[in-house]
């Protein structure tokens, strides 16, 4: 029996049914599982990322996550994704299992601030350097 990529999508749509305060741009996470034992991770990892996905493995030894580029938070941009994902997964004997925001990326850490040496004032402003005399070689 073949995928019912139309129950996936109606899904997909209802998830958005009444959701409030969603972004309006994310990266999507689909979840797909193997479901042979021979499958080829690499090849579907690999056909995942020519399509522009970032894959990851999960330590379950069962589940690859594909991350989408950021795209727009609605049904048909999410269905869009989903089932370019899918078809990529059934080729390679995996099989979908849902779909959530990414979490946004961190903020990079604040660097410290280099404390000043206690008893020495601050430097003074420098001001633009005269122009050297003619003839004589600017100083450094």
């Amino acid at each position: 029996m073949g995928h019912n990529y139309e129950a996936q999508r109606r899904e997909t749509f209802a998830t958005f049914k009444g959701a409030k305060g969603l972004p309006a741009m994310s990266a999507v996470d689909f979840q797909f599982f193997v479901e042979e034992l021979d499958a080829d991770w690499a090849a579907f990892e690999k056909a995942l990322r020519a399509k522009g996905f970032h894959t990851r493995r999960l330590g379950d030894r069962e589940t690859v996550i594909a991350t989408s580029a950021p795209i727009p938070v609605t049904p048909e941009a999410v269905w869009e994704r989903e089932r370019m994902a899918t078809e990529i997964a059934l080729a390679h004997d995996f099989y979908p299992d849902g779909w959530e925001l990414a979490d946004p990326a961190p903020p990079p850490p604040k660097r410290p601030r280099t404390p000043k040496p206690e008893g020495r004032a601050p430097a003074a402003p420098r001001g633009p350097r005269p122009a050297p005399k003619r003839g004589q070689k600017p100083s450094p």
